[in-house]
């Protein structure tokens, strides 16, 4: 009689470690919550915003400040672009990052540049369209056609 009330007690205790475990465990398994801090944006133009275009928010404005900033990048590393065509392909998302979507050409050192001025931008505010009150994202795709370190067309 005293071993079979040890031997309950002792099962007891076991499966009360046991349960203490599984909840243990499972609350590690939980997801986390994850506070996501959204930007304020005042850009209310379906043209998303770009710091030198806030005087003219055009499309050909963003898309030249674009391109002049790869151009800048491109003389401060000290290249010597003599005939070169880049096709650019950039997408500035809703939450004003941006993403590469074409970086094109034949000159592998114009590809690097183009690839880090992209991937560096700084938030640029986004697209907003009145018609479904929030920010969208929007795609922009041009060429940039280089001689001697100046850009003699875009299209």
């Amino acid at each position: 009689m005293k071993n079979s009330k040890i031997r309950s007690i002792f099962l007891g205790i076991l499966t009360l470690m046991c349960l203490a475990s599984c909840v243990s465990r499972k609350s590690k398994n939980k997801p986390k919550t994850i506070i996501v801090k959204h930007r304020k944006f005042s850009n209310k133009s379906k043209i998303p915003l770009i710091e030198n275009c806030k005087n003219d928010q055009t499309e050909e404005c963003l898309k030249k400040t674009i391109s002049n900033l790869i151009l800048f990048e491109v003389k401060k590393r000290e290249l010597n672009l003599l005939k070169d065509t880049l096709k650019i392909g950039i997408r500035i998302n809703a939450d004003g990052t941006t993403s590469v979507m074409e970086n094109l050409t034949n000159n592998f050192a114009l590809r690097k540049v183009a690839f880090d001025v992209l991937n560096s931008m700084d938030v640029i505010q986004p697209a907003y369209f009145e018609s479904q009150k929030s920010y969208k994202t929007v795609s922009y795709f041009w060429y940039m056609i280089i001689e001697n370190n100046t850009i003699v067309d875009e299209f």
